[in-house]
């Protein structure tokens, strides 16, 4: 059989390798009780530092094949670095006679408080809280308050003012054309404040609807303010601001809110219109 073997060896050409070390390090308890020995397994072979407190014995050989040696020592906690398969030392953790780390290089885990839970994770979640419940409550509110009550109409007078004043402000119209465009914003008040349309009257027709409510000062303001074109027309460009003075002086006296309006009074026999362009000399 030898002889086979040499031959197979030599037929192949290759050396006979050596067998791999033994099984790898390792203890059978971590905690032992008092006066009990832990069991370290090593490879058969390995030297065994110096343990210092620890006293090993060499007691069997492992069904593994490896080396069993007893460690015995006082109550404690060891940590112990053997030497492993590659010679790399492997660090062992075992307890003889004690319940958890209380000597040795472990001595100061025995002393660490557990740590502290950190607060933020309830910080953040109690802001988060109080900030959805603030954001609940201005969504409540909003959705429980009645909307606001719509402004007043504007009023018939205030608007024509309104209009009124954004035409004399423009620089932009000849006279001709603002005198028309201030007629019109007087005939949109007539409109506003009669029952008959002003606007689709003519000026002859929209005096005889006044004379009867007007007084006959009031009466030639309104003639005034619905012939203006005509007045500005025929002026040179002094009269033309005179006018339209004149213009505006009428149409604050006329436009008025409704409570202001006066009722129709005796003719005092007094115009206040200014003289035509054929009358001046």
């Amino acid at each position: 059989m030898r002889a086979l073997l040499a031959w197979m060896l030599f037929a192949c050409g290759q050396d006979v390798q050596p067998a791999a070390i033994g099984p790898a390090v390792w203890i059978d308890r971590a905690h032992v009780q008092a006066g009990e020995p832990v069991l370290l397994h090593v490879p058969t072979g390995t030297e065994l530092p110096a343990l210092d407190t620890l006293k090993a014995t060499r007691r069997s050989t492992g069904d593994d094949g490896s080396a069993v040696y007893e460690l015995r020592g006082q109550p404690g906690s060891y940590v112990v670095d053997v030497p492993g398969v590659d010679g790399a030392p492997v660090r062992l953790f075992f307890d003889i006679g004690v319940e958890g780390p209380i000597a040795g290089p472990l001595e100061d885990l025995a002393s660490l408080e557990p740590p502290v839970p950190s607060r933020w994770p309830w910080v953040v979640t109690a802001v988060a809280g109080v900030a959805a419940l603030a954001a609940g409550l201005v969504w409540a509110a909003r959705r429980l308050r009645p909307p606001p009550a719509p402004p007043p109409p504007e009023s018939a007078d205030a608007r024509a003012r309104r209009e009124w004043r954004r035409l004399r402000e423009r620089a932009d119209l000849r006279p001709e054309d603002l005198a028309r465009a201030l007629s019109d914003v007087y005939r949109r008040y007539l409109d506003d404040t009669r029952p008959w349309p002003a606007s689709a009257r003519t000026t002859r027709e929209i005096v005889g609807n006044l004379a009867g409510e007007l007084r006959p000062l009031e009466l030639d303001r309104a003639r005034r303010l619905l012939g203006a074109m005509d007045l500005v027309k025929f002026s040179d460009h002094g009269a033309q601001m005179a006018v339209f003075e004149q213009l505006d002086a009428d149409f604050g006296a006329l436009v008025k809110p409704a409570s202001m309006r006066m009722t129709p009074a005796a003719d005092d026999g007094v115009s206040d219109a200014p003289p035509r362009p054929d009358e001046r000399a």
